[in-house]
């Protein structure tokens, strides 16, 4: 015993005393040998407790030690609900993001990326309680006390429920970490672990991300690796626009994109043509005015853009980016947005709720939103990808992403609103496509229309002044034979 105490740096809690008692007897019978580390020894006090053997037939020794680690509160820590969890939707993210496991990489690296991974699988699929704990029993709580409790709760949903089917609509956001992208930015890298990728030109700063530097044709992007499978959310996107070019001697613009592909260069400010989703563009170069100029046409003051200009356009995966046009055929709207060489911060705000688009933008440096565009029957499916992409070309521009901020809105619906939404999206598409598109085609034939109008009636007032001559000239002529 001596040796195995020495070898293994013991020491022995005792003072002589007996601490185990005979049953038979009551009396002390033993000596016990309480054996704790060296280091253990030397940070506690202990004492044997002779005051109750706590059922046991050997006296307890009470270690007090000299530290104590912080308390940390449990409070609004919640808890996986297994029972309300979608295990399918947690199957196939689990297998997505497990097949991007770098097996050539170190364990610690692939331990971290799968615990991430499937962490963030589960908070896509599998709600949590809302970490209240429980009170602790008092004794006057009764059965009509719990029942009173469900009648409020009850009556709060009901409440809740009207508010909806009138139009007031009750509304909870939370701040979605692993679809986020922020300072200091140490999820973005081309490791199996990060969050966001980089591709082309573009690089991490301390102060931003920027997608294209002031140069002649440069194209980057950054995009998420984790899909979004939130129904409805909210993006909020701080951004930059600056360069040394003069107004409309700067481009192309940026794109900020919710799509099926991702990771994939092309013209579409940097991303592919034909894509699948939504694309939110800032565009600052009127490709559209230099071509008509060219023509030697000019825009009617109905049809004419100030740039920069922001648009949607929701796109099938069959829809071209008419860049004669800027996008004009197939955007669902947009507004203009000054937004070059500003001192202050400029922001984008992206909202995706009960199929509508919202989009409003805040760059006057006064942090107030105003309204962009607002276009109901959008259908988006889950699981596409965020990003963000610019591209300059014979112009140029510094194109800076400072934050990309998602949240996952909670969002009261009625149960009328419930049944239209059981239906499952599998391809983007605009209910009210075709409204928008005849107020476009209005708005493109005003000018033919209004040049008809104006020869038209020079034409009736010319016949008017011939018939009035002729009618005219046969009354003078008729009035001096009388008089002959």
């Amino acid at each position: 015993m001596e040796n195995l105490i020495e070898k293994k740096d013991l020491v022995c809690l005792n003072d002589g005393r007996g601490t185990r008692i005979d049953v038979a007897t009551g009396k002390e019978s033993a000596l016990d040998l309480t054996l704790v580390s060296s280091v253990m020894a030397g940070i506690c006090e202990w004492e044997i407790w002779e005051e109750s053997t706590v059922g046991s037939d050997h006296y307890p020794i009470v270690c007090t030690v000299g530290w104590r680690e912080d308390e940390v509160s449990v409070d609004g820590v919640g808890r996986w609900v297994f029972g309300r969890a979608k295990w399918d939707q947690f199957q196939e993210l689990s297998e997505q993001v497990m097949a991007r496991v770098d097996m050539r990489g170190d364990v610690d690296s692939m331990n971290n990326w799968v615990r991430t991974a499937l962490v963030g699988a589960a908070t896509e699929a599998i709600p949590k309680s809302s970490g209240r704990r429980r009170r602790k029993a008092v004794p006057w709580w009764m059965e009509e006390c719990g029942a009173m409790v469900r009648s409020r709760n009850r009556a709060f949903r009901a409440i809740g429920r009207s508010f909806a089917e009138d139009g007031h609509h009750e509304m909870e956001e939370f701040l979605k970490r692993e679809h986020s992208l922020s300072k200091p930015y140490q999820g973005v890298g081309s490791s199996s672990s990060s969050h966001w990728e980089l591709m082309g030109d573009a690089m991490v700063t301390t102060e931003q991300v920027r997608l294209t530097t002031d140069m002649q044709s440069k194209q980057g992007a950054v995009w998420s690796r984790i899909p979004c499978h939130l129904r409805d959310w909210e993006l909020q996107v701080h951004f930059k626009i600056h360069g040394q070019g003069k107004k409309n001697l700067n481009g192309d613009g940026l794109g900020i994109w919710y799509t099926k592909e991702r990771m994939q260069k092309g013209p579409v400010f940097g991303n592919q043509d034909l894509f699948t989703g939504l694309g939110v563009f800032v565009d600052t170069y009127p490709n559209e005015e230099k071509h008509l100029e060219a023509q030697k046409t000019r825009y009617t003051t109905r049809t004419q853009r100030i740039f920069p200009f922001v648009l949607a356009i929701v796109g099938n995966g069959s829809i071209s980016y008419d860049h004669e046009r800027d996008g004009r055929p197939t955007e669902l709207g947009g507004c203009n947005a000054m937004v070059r060489n500003l001192k202050h911060d400029t922001f984008l705000f992206i909202r995706y709720v009960r199929r509508r688009l919202t989009i409003m933008i805040d760059i006057d440096g006064q942090h107030e939103w105003r309204d962009c565009l607002d276009i109901p029957g959008v259908r988006l499916p889950q699981g596409y990808y965020f990003g963000a992409s610019a591209v300059t070309g014979d112009l140029s521009d510094n194109h800076d992403v400072i934050s990309l901020k998602l949240y996952q809105l909670t969002v009261l619906r009625s149960e009328t609103e419930e049944k239209e939404e059981e239906e499952e999206i599998t391809l983007p598409s605009v209910d009210n496509m075709d409204l928008l598109k005849m107020g476009e085609n209005e708005e493109g034939w005003s000018s033919i229309a209004m040049f008809f109008t104006i020869l038209f009636s020079m034409l009736g007032c010319f016949l008017l002044i011939v018939v009035g001559l002729i009618v005219y000239s046969h009354w003078n002529e008729n009035r001096r034979k009388r008089f002959y």
